[in-house]
């Protein structure tokens, strides 16, 4: 509190810097995505991004298979 010497500021203002890391820590924790999950949503992209392709292929494909039968 006041009178301490260290400072004027009651204790409590004198940890901003353990304040700022708890905040840190929790948007890391809570907010930012982990390493893990920034692997796991760019895999998905690559699995949603081949399952378009594949469906444009077969769709070309069976699009070709009715003009041969056509022929």
């Amino acid at each position: 509190m006041f009178g301490t010497g260290r400072t004027s500021a009651p204790d409590h203002l004198n940890d901003v810097g353990s304040t700022n890391w708890q905040a840190t820590r929790f948007f890391h924790q809570h907010i930012w995505p982990s390493e893990q999950e920034k692997l796991e949503a760019s895999d998905l992209q690559i699995m949603n991004t081949m399952a378009s392709a594949a469906k444009t292929s077969s769709k070309k494909l069976t699009a070709l298979k009715d003009q041969m039968n056509w022929l």
